[in-house]
């Protein structure tokens, strides 16, 4: 697997790249409809499930997209990253759903194939593009059928609305376009039903929303079912929280080992906590557990006191990698070691440079270990211009370095005559 290794494309390579016809295909319709579920997307592109997998895991590793599991959902739901919508080339902005939007996103994506199915050439267009053609605050349907010269507004309801409010958006629809395809959920078709005959128009179809997907819990309002609480997770979980917390984002294939329980344990836990609302995934390729990182709540319940932690990019993720896998090195070596993260360490800094302080600190009994990591890159880290304070202030300095970065260190520890300063190699990246 990929994920965590160097050869992430960075945005501006992603944008530059060439797509492929079912890529730029894939880009477009994920762009129009905002986020599609992978089966549902394997249905778009006439592709089967599995090679929609690997077209995904493609385009997640070039940039362009996100492939994520949110909270109440088994599926695995597929929305753009900004170089992806800028190699759409639709102008939509990509844009990551909350969970509570997931059914109705689901249920108009099903209209839309189905009706695709229909009207084979027909052409459709999304709630986003009506936008672009009548401004932002303007009311349009959820999405646009051109048929033949005629346009046909499509509403996809899947919660009960009033009845005054679902004939006030109907008379409005009909006033504008040639027709009105109203797809609704079963606690609203009768109502629908009655407004149809009442209207006497031939111009409103009412159908039923493929699927009939549920309402939208209440719960997930927010995107997390709330509030969570300590009381609710053993301590395999409290722990888990508190070091992904600490750390900000952890790869799944290695959290068993960094809380001290077995790999498969570890990503069961994972898959525990998200789905309790108190963390979220990302970056996953294929069956390698993506990272993930504590929401609002998660971050609460950890009670380590730090702000929720927000990723970056793709890039970043390498360097957590590297230091996660230096502290799994020096835990080895050092079985009672406590460990302070950088975050730890930059909330009790007064600098406001992250540079400033250590990747880490290791405490080995009364010692205080400063823990440093160079490898990526030709040059060495901007952090690496205090090593010399940091071999004063502390009780020893480790480097964990790839081989290049090592020699320059070598030179660096020489010329300063820090006795301290311990040079290793770092660890060999695992498959991520």
């Amino acid at each position: 697997m990929l994920s965590g290794t160097r050869s992430a494309t960075s945005p501006r390579q992603a944008i530059a790249r060439e797509a492929s016809r079912v890529e730029l295909k894939a880009l477009r319709v994920i762009a129009q409809q905002v986020t599609i579920p992978m089966d549902q997307l394997a249905r778009f592109l006439r592709l089967s499930v599995a090679d929609t997998e690997g077209l995904v895991s493609s385009l997640w590793l070039t940039g362009w997209v996100l492939s994520e599991r949110m909270v109440g959902q088994k599926d695995w739901w597929v929305s753009l990253r900004r170089g992806g919508a800028v190699k759409a080339g639709l102008g939509l902005r990509g844009r990551r759903p909350s969970p509570a939007s997931l059914p109705h996103h689901r249920a108009i994506n099903e209209a839309r194939l189905q009706l695709e199915v229909e009207y084979p050439n027909g052409r459709w267009m999304c709630e986003r593009e009506l936008w672009l053609l009548a401004g932002r605050t303007a009311n349009v349907p959820d999405g646009m059928l051109l048929v033949n010269e005629k346009r046909y507004a499509v509403e996809v309801e899947i919660s009960r609305k009033t009845a005054r409010r679902t004939r006030e958006t109907i008379e409005r629809r009909l006033k504008k376009y040639d027709g009105v395809i109203y797809f609704c959920g079963a606690r609203s078709m009768s109502m629908v039903k009655d407004i149809q005959a009442e209207l006497g128009s031939v111009s409103l179809v009412v159908r039923a929303v493929p699927g009939d997907p549920e309402e939208p819990d209440r719960r997930l309002r927010r995107g997390v079912p709330s509030p969570l609480t300590a009381d609710e997770f053993n301590a395999d979980e409290l722990r888990a929280l508190a070091l992904i917390s600490e750390e900000g984002i952890v790869p799944v294939r290695l959290l068993g080992d960094l809380v001290g329980i077995a790999s498969k344990s570890g990503a069961e836990l994972a898959d525990r906590l998200q789905g309790a609302g108190a963390l979220r995934r990302e970056y996953e390729v294929g069956d390698d557990g993506g990272w993930v990182w504590c929401t609002g709540g998660g971050t609460r319940v950890a009670g380590t006191g730090l702000t929720a932690f927000q990723p970056t990019s793709f890039g970043a993720l390498q360097s957590h990698l590297d230091i996660l896998l230096a502290r799994l090195e020096l835990a080895k070596r050092f079985p009672a070691v406590t460990w302070v993260s950088r975050r730890r360490l930059v909330q009790g800094s007064e600098s406001p440079r992250r540079s400033d302080v250590p990747r880490a600190i290791a405490k080995v009994g009364r010692k205080r270990l400063a823990v440093c990591v160079a490898v990526g890159g030709r040059q060495l880290p901007t952090e690496f211009a205090h090593l010399g304070d940091w071999a004063h202030e502390y009780d020893a300095v480790w480097c964990f370095a790839t081989p290049d970065h090592l020699a320059k260190l070598g030179k660096l520890v020489d010329a300063g005559g820090w006795s301290n300063v311990e040079l290793q190699r770092s660890p060999e990246v695992r498959s991520m």
